[in-house]
């Protein structure tokens, strides 16, 4: 609920308003931060960890569509669906992303705090950004959207269909967690699935066969001593090991490894990482 106070007055039995002008911003301010906590939570209601971002999708563009924007849908082909909403032909686009990671957490506003999953990451970016994008739009100005990408946590696969169906666009405007600052630069990402192969053997006689797990410790050992490249604004090159299995009986000499994915190897070039 709002509460306007405005300051009345009765003159030849006509009541008409003598002045909110030095309240009006405030109040206005006030109204529209009220308007965007109560989106954020609405937001923040549906569960958008990734692989069920389509509800959301179909909420905003349900939801946040009005005469002076176009709403499309995009399929990612995976069952979610990247949102983009367009004020005229978008040279500057806000971009976001919808899905968050698990668990869910349902939201909760004490006092100016709002807890819950997606408050930070990225739910509060979409609320905020959408905000923004209303009020270039009260100034005059056209030609800016908001890109809202599926999968952005599992390998932002919505980044890469928006990059085949978007054109034109000069600047894109990421919202991120970054400590409100401002950030130029950010790494790039490549993901290797490696899969290293042995010889199977019974475990009683290790030496007939040839042991995977033992050859993925020598790749990590490699692995480590690759001199990655180094940026300077950027920092060192890093990575990240993920989906490790090992699908073997426990007295079976491992005839396969699966090391799953490497990712994160920023700025390496193809080449540098290699194994026998």
């Amino acid at each position: 609920m709002y509460r306007l106070f405005l300051v009345l007055q009765i003159e030849d039995n006509i009541l008409s308003i003598v002045s909110i002008s030095k309240y009006s911003s405030y109040l206005i301010k006030i109204i529209q931060e009220n308007i965007m906590i109560e989106n954020l939570l609405k937001l923040m209601e549906i569960d958008s960890t990734s692989g069920m971002e389509a509800g959301l999708a179909f909420f905003i563009r349900d939801n946040f569509r009005n005469d002076n924007n176009t709403i499309e849908l995009q399929d990612v082909g995976d069952g979610t669906y990247n949102v983009f909403i367009r004020w005229g032909i978008p040279k500057v686009i806000f971009c976001t992303h919808l899905d968050t990671v698990p668990p869910y957490i349902s939201p909760k506003f004490e006092g100016d705090i709002i807890y819950g999953r997606g408050a930070c990451d990225a739910k509060g970016q979409i609320a905020s950004m959408f905000e923004a994008c209303l009020e270039l739009k009260k100034e005059g100005n056209s030609g800016f959207g908001l890109l809202l990408l599926s999968g952005e946590e599992v390998g932002s696969k919505g980044a890469n269909i928006a990059n085949k169906l978007i054109e034109g666009c000069e600047y894109v405007i990421v919202g991120e967690p970054t400590e409100n600052k401002i950030i130029r630069a950010g790494k790039g990402t490549k993901r290797f699935e490696v899969l290293i192969s042995g010889k199977s053997a019974h475990s009683g006689y290790p030496h007939l066969g040839d042991d995977a797990v033992e050859r993925f410790r020598k790749f990590l050992n490699e692995l480590a001593d690759i001199d990655f490249p180094h940026d300077e604004k950027l920092g060192e090159t890093t990575y990240n090991i993920s989906g490790i299995n090992a699908p073997n009986a426990v007295n079976v000499v491992r005839t396969m490894f699966f090391s799953g994915f490497i990712s994160g190897l920023h700025l390496i070039q193809t080449g540098l990482l290699q194994t026998n």
